[in-house]
């Protein structure tokens, strides 16, 4: 496992080596919650301009990128302390004197959709895809973690609204408050260019690191494997 691990870190290939070099990729930030790494990204408009980045768009760049050897996927928040780190990693980045032109309001692709059976609210990348989290509309069932709109325990969202296409994928929205706070909260949306504020524009990638086993765990692993050579040792040598 230790020697899949150092295999995996030292044949990293950096960000900006699996990115088109005019798109822009966050610097990736840790959560030391689950020991992954995120990233936001834009699709390939250098000018942080609309037209939006379609979701499959976002799902393909999202897996093309990797970090400490590590594939990315588009991101799956699948807890409140994540969906927390995300929005005060969000915050962070706003408020540095860097290039990243966020606006107050900012919407992110992540990797959930009921695309394949409406109402069957999904996972659709990274180790929880497949995994169904909510069912329904608006006035559906979570079956897992869900962020979506709401007020004072009433759902807003997801509402399918959009006339020509309805809505079948996520969008995660991080609204500034001011200097100190990010409002969050999932909406479904349409992945149709319309060139309005409620087609996401960028995405958050997620790389779900492999932790690296404890020493403890080595020495138990390679104490069963000594034994087990021991005994086929013994019985090589009971049969001659």
């Amino acid at each position: 496992m230790q020697r899949i691990f150092l295999c995996a870190l030292f044949s990293a290939a950096s960000l900006a080596a699996a990115t088109p070099a005019f798109a822009w990729v966050s610097e990736p930030a840790r959560n030391p919650d689950n020991g992954h790494y995120y990233a936001f990204f834009n699709g390939t408009d250098d000018s942080f301009r609309r037209p939006a980045m379609p979701f499959a768009a976002a799902l393909t760049r999202a897996a093309s990128m990797s970090h400490l050897g590590v594939p990315g996927h588009l991101a799956t928040i699948t807890s409140q302390a994540e969906q927390s780190f995300v929005s005060e990693y969000f915050l962070e980045l706003s408020r540095a004197s860097s290039p990243i032109r966020f606006s107050r309001a900012e919407l992110f692709w992540i990797a959930a959709s009921d695309a394949a059976v409406e109402g069957e609210w999904r996972w659709v990348a990274g180790p929880e895809g497949g995994q169904q989290f909510w069912q329904g509309d608006h006035n559906g069932v979570a079956i897992g973690y869900q962020n979506w709109d709401s007020y004072y325990g009433r759902f807003y969202e997801p509402n399918n609204a959009h006339v020509l296409d309805g809505e079948d994928f996520v969008a995660l929205n991080l609204n500034l408050t001011g200097t100190s706070r990010v409002i969050s909260w999932w909406n479904d949306v349409s992945t149709r260019d319309d060139t309005t504020i409620f087609v996401p524009r960028m995405g958050l990638v997620e790389f779900s690191v492999i932790p690296e086993p404890s020493s403890v765990t080595l020495t138990a692993t390679g104490g069963l494997m000594l034994v087990a050579g021991c005994r086929r040792r013994a019985k090589s040598g009971a049969g001659r």
